[in-house]
């Protein structure tokens, strides 16, 4: 049996001459927040968000990521999405004060794209604090940082605003799901991971059942 050997980014004291931007590979484990991505024989520990690790199994036979490579003196980390927006929403977090990458990942695990910048857009403070380790001061800093950048984001068709069929769907799936006695939280992870299988509302609340 071949061996496989295990790249950690997170190694103490390694020079770095190269950014990863990209992976694609197979699942060689899943974690409680992060998988091993095996590509050409090596293993990236990747951070990842709830919404997408919940929606990945080991039979899973390849993936796709695109990666944002944070440096620091003493710790490099990879972080995984499954779409250029979703990197670049997620670097423009970055930049805001009191928001580092774990912050900046809660986040994602907590709001899809589209509902971040909703969130954002209407100053929605009660959406926002509800992502685990987010106070109002640095949701209220989010606001008021991103919501210039956040609105050319959406006006460029990248984002959503929330007023499609997808968005008022996703907002009565959770509300059934509360309504059957679900959290609000649990209701709104499972939604959203599987809502981009769903073909309706009805199709969407059958999924989202089953997936509990």
């Amino acid at each position: 049996m071949s061996a496989v050997v295990y790249l950690y980014l997170t190694t103490m004291n390694i020079q770095v001459n190269y950014m990863i931007g990209y992976l694609q590979g197979s699942i060689q484990h899943i974690g409680e927040s992060n998988i091993i991505l095996l590509v050409s024989g090596v293993g990236y520990e990747i951070e990842v968000n709830d919404i997408l690790l919940h929606k990945l199994t080991m039979a899973t036979k390849e993936l796709q990521l695109y990666i944002y490579h944070h440096v620091r003196e003493d710790q490099q980390s990879l972080f995984g999405f499954s779409s250029i927006r979703e990197k670049d929403l997620f670097k423009m977090l970055l930049k805001v004060n009191g928001v580092g990458p774990k912050l900046a990942l809660a986040i994602f695990s907590g709001l899809d794209a589209n509902a971040l910048v909703n969130a954002v857009l209407s100053e929605d403070y009660a959406t926002l604090k509800q992502v685990k380790g987010l106070g109002i001061k640095v949701a209220k800093r989010l606001v008021m940082d991103l919501k210039t950048p956040f609105s050319v984001f959406a006006n460029s068709g990248l984002i959503g605003t929330g007023s499609d069929n997808s968005s008022s769907e996703w907002q009565d799936a959770v509300l059934v799901l509360t309504r059957l006695g679900y959290k609000t939280s649990i209701a709104e992870k499972v939604v959203l991971a599987c809502k981009a299988d769903a073909d309706d509302l009805d199709h969407l609340i059958r999924l989202s059942l089953k997936y509990i």
